[in-house]
């Protein structure tokens, strides 16, 4: 008896997956969705059996989906297994794919980010990819090898840099305190991003906010060669966290 009715219970099973996912990858090319169509797609179809019904479905869809790709590539948007395919190229040409990737859907090239990451990619790239997947609460294990440390989460544990609360006060303070000056102010913002940034998938507390305040605006100070407001302003930074 157990035999039989694990076996309907197995069709059904497959069954509801094949619906999900057509419908999944309809409501793709219904949204315009066309490089999730397509990377959806081409997983589907490249496995090793499908039931004739769904392979007739999902064929038609790939036609729909490839027409409608090039008409985009005319206009100028890069498909999206470009931009994949740019994650294994040098430094700048990964920085370039992960800048556009961020705007994408990451959710239908998560196998592709976590074997980027894994690969000990350029930091400055992979932690552009790795804020997006905090941003689109992704919950899955990522393990970003970055200089090789294995950083091991959870891409829905991980507060992205603008929800951080140490960034979010840092920043709050730069302009309330650095204002006079600002060719000083404009490079102590650029550098508490990159700093935060690069931080991931870590997040800097509020209690970091004056190591994070002195650090930046000194270093600042050190790459324009300004000593004077240098002195100046670590002494405005020392006073306000006194009183």
């Amino acid at each position: 008896m157990s035999g039989p009715f694990l076996f309907i219970r197995k069709v059904r099973s497959m069954d509801g997956y094949y619906k999900e996912i057509v419908e999944e990858i309809e409501d793709a090319v219904v949204d315009r969705r066309y490089d999730e169509a397509y990377l959806l797609l081409q997983k589907e179809l490249s496995m090793p059996y499908i039931p004739r019904d769904v392979e007739e479905r999902l064929l038609a869809l790939q036609k729909e989906v490839n027409a409608n790709r090039s008409l985009y590539r005319v206009r100028g948007e890069k498909p999206l297994e470009e931009l994949l395919q740019g994650l294994h190229g040098r430094e700048k040409k990964q920085l370039e794919s992960c800048s556009l990737l961020i705007d994408r859907n990451l959710r239908v090239c998560i196998d592709e980010i976590k074997d980027y990451l894994e690969k000990d990619p350029f930091p400055e790239a992979a932690a552009l990819l790795v804020n997006a997947v905090a941003e689109q609460r992704i919950e899955e294990d990522f393990t970003w090898n970055k200089n090789g440390v294995e950083y091991c989460f959870d891409g829905d544990s991980v507060i992205p840099v603008l929800e951080s609360k140490g960034f979010v006060v840092s920043y709050e303070m730069l302009e309330d305190l650095v204002s006079s000056y600002p060719s000083v102010l404009k490079v102590a913002k650029q550098l508490l991003f990159h700093d935060a940034m690069l931080y991931l998938p870590l997040s800097y507390e509020e209690s970091e906010v004056e190591y994070l305040v002195t650090d930046v605006v000194s270093t600042a100070c050190d790459m324009l060669q300004d000593d004077v407001t240098k002195e100046e302003l670590l002494v405005i930074i020392a006073k306000h966290f006194r009183n």
